[in-house]
């Protein structure tokens, strides 16, 4: 996405959302994503679609996998 001057100008490409890559960094500034085999991101910094987010219902289905975790906290 480079080139973006402005959050609107950010075009989603058929996607519903963009997100940020979450990640800490090490003692000497680089980056450290928090594990290998694992997709994390930023919730905090989200662009949605929302007309598309509301019909392909995504909150729902985002608490549905929450509750199931928590039904089920060791399973991997």
């Amino acid at each position: 996405m480079g080139g973006v001057k402005n959050c609107v100008d950010i075009d989603l490409e058929n996607n519903i959302a963009a997100v940020v890559d979450d990640f800490t960094l090490d003692k000497i500034g680089n980056p450290i994503l928090l594990a290998e085999d694992k997709k994390y991101f930023n919730s905090g910094m989200m662009y949605i679609d929302l007309k598309e987010w509301i019909k392909c219902k995504i909150s729902e289905k985002c608490i549905n996998i929450l509750r199931e975790i928590n039904k089920f906290p060791d399973k991997k």
